[in-house]
């Protein structure tokens, strides 16, 4: 009887520590190889020039029909020199995650319109509240403009100091000007190069009798180190809708059209195709040759050049624009990580 107590008091102690046992195998991350993303619907949200951040969707059974269809969806991390996706968040949703970023250290951003999600490796994710659009996202932080407000209000970069997004020491790269029009309407139009942004403004200058004929446009390059701007006149008329999409801190370019910084004169031929073969989506410029995506493939086009002659530099898995270093684009191909230099010069 004894033994048999004995034995009772025993199992009693053990089966809570088989039951956290069991529970930390849950909680352990799952990891998954790159070769797995072909089993299950999955999506490239977010890649820096060491880190990629994958989202895997699954459709919850009875809301097929739904008209807001609900979704299981996995995150995972990857190091670039690594082979392994680790889950690092999992929730249940009507939307995907559209905006991501991950600092040198690994830990995860994912942000939405009046929302951020910290993901520090190791710990529980923790979720703030935070105020206006994603206008873009680095690994050093995020730039956000508020485009509900009545009034427009002024697109500022929230840095990222000790991990954590530092909401207290927001800078203000686009203050609102009332004879501006377009950018504060707007949160596309912001391009990076190193500390810097480049954006353009549009004036009605009093010449302007129909938009469609264009307006007077200033480039304007925003340095967060010295928290100045420098303004300067482009020498074409351009609609409101012509935003800046590649720049490098000596050109500028949208759409099909490349500007010097320094003096706003336009380089490109007054002659070139108005876009043709996917100019409009030119993400990056390397010593006036562009670069775009199209149909799952990288291209490169020499910008200053009246025939826009294209080359085909690598198929990539997925139609987000890949990160983009000092010595050229880092893509996947959908087996693997490469790195495509810059061509120096066309041939």
């Amino acid at each position: 009887m004894r033994a048999f107590c004995l034995f009772g008091f025993v199992l009693a102690l053990c089966l809570p520590l088989y039951a956290e046992e069991k529970e930390k195998e849950k909680e352990k991350p799952e990891v998954k190889k790159l070769k797995d993303l072909d089993k299950i619907p999955t999506q490239l949200v977010g890649a820096t020039d060491q880190h990629a951040f994958w989202v895997t969707s699954t459709i919850v059974k009875g809301t097929e029909q739904f008209r807001a269809q609900i979704f299981d969806y996995k995150c995972y991390l990857q190091n670039l020199k690594k082979d392994d996706l680790t889950e690092v968040y999992a929730y249940r949703s009507t939307s995907r995650p559209y905006h991501a970023t991950v600092t040198p250290k690994g830990t995860v951003f994912i942000v939405d319109r009046g929302w951020a999600i910290t993901i520090k490796p190791g710990e529980k994710p923790k979720q703030i509240v935070i105020t206006g659009s994603v206008a873009g996202i680095y690994p050093d932080g995020i730039l956000m403009h508020d485009t509900t407000a009545i009034k427009p209000t002024p697109v500022e970069f929230i840095p990222i100091k000790d991990e954590e997004l530092d909401l207290k020491n927001k800078i203000e790269v686009a203050t609102p000007d009332g004879r501006v029009v377009g950018i504060f309407d707007s949160h596309r139009g912001f391009v990076r190069h190193k500390n810097t942004f480049g954006y353009f403004a549009f004036h009605n200058d009093g010449k302007l009798e129909r938009p469609a004929e264009g307006y007077k446009v200033n480039l304007c390059v925003f340095d967060m180190d010295t928290k100045k701007t420098k303004i300067t006149a482009l020498d074409t008329r351009m609609h409101e809708s012509y935003h800046a999409t590649a720049f490098n801190g000596e050109h500028i370019s949208t759409y099909h059209l490349v500007f010097d910084v320094k003096t706003g004169k336009r380089l490109d031929p007054l002659e070139a195709p108005n876009d043709g073969k996917g100019l409009r989506s030119v993400f990056a410029i390397h010593n006036g040759i562009g670069y775009f995506l199209q149909d799952h493939t990288l291209y490169a086009t020499n910008l200053l050049s009246k025939e826009r002659p294209t080359k085909k530099l690598a198929t990539t898995y997925t139609q987000q624009n890949p990160p983009t270093t000092e010595k050229g684009l880092i893509v996947f191909t959908d087996k693997e990580w490469k790195t495509i230099p810059f061509l120096e010069k066309w041939d």
